[in-house]
């Protein structure tokens, strides 16, 4: 009692025909669904940040002639420096602080001398 049972490729190509419209239109609403999805509902879940650290080159002071917003400038990005998280942790080890970090980085301030 060995029954096999065969496709007939005719018939499938006759029922993928029948139902081809419903095909696409299911595909395209699922495309259309994960579309919106992703760009209006979901909410990233990782998120990575990097800093670069240079060591700065010493130069003679005929060089370089720095004006008030060159100096501007530089400050701003030491006190970044000083604030980046590679920083902060390294002060709180090496200081044996419990405050976190971000504590840590709003005690520096960007203050102008007179």
């Amino acid at each position: 009692m060995n029954i096999e049972k065969k496709i007939d490729m005719k018939m499938l190509v006759q029922y993928l025909k029948r139902y081809a419209i419903l095909l696409l239109f299911m595909t395209n609403v699922g495309i259309a669904g994960s579309y919106i999805w992703v760009t209006q509902m979901a909410v990233p879940m990782y998120q990575a940040s990097s800093d670069i650290l240079v060591k700065p080159q010493k130069l003679a002071e005929d060089d370089i002639k720095l004006d008030a917003n060159t100096n501007n400038r530089l400050i701003s990005t030491y006190t970044g420096i000083l604030k980046s998280n590679y920083i902060i942790d390294k002060v709180k080890a090496d200081l044996d602080l419990k405050a976190k970090p971000e504590i840590l980085a709003q005690k520096f301030s960007n203050k102008k001398r007179k």
